[in-house]
């Protein structure tokens, strides 16, 4: 085995463990606080704001339809 070959082995090997070990750590992850790091209790409170009304959201008229 060349040296070119040796290379592309432990960069393959390396890139596929990094992805299993990236797996793993999802799945055995703590379900509780927000999933980070940060060893927080509370969970995070959803945005109830919205930018745009919904009355405001409507469908694009052409001109010359009735009601554009």
């Amino acid at each position: 085995m060349d040296w070119q070959m040796a290379i592309a082995v432990v960069l393959v090997t390396g890139a596929a463990l990094y992805l299993v070990r990236g797996m793993i750590r999802s799945w055995w992850a703590g379900k509780t606080g927000c999933g980070g790091n940060c060893s927080c209790k509370e969970t995070p409170v959803p945005q109830t704001e919205v930018l745009i009304p919904s009355q405001d959201v409507v469908l694009r008229k052409r001109m010359g339809e009735p009601g554009a």
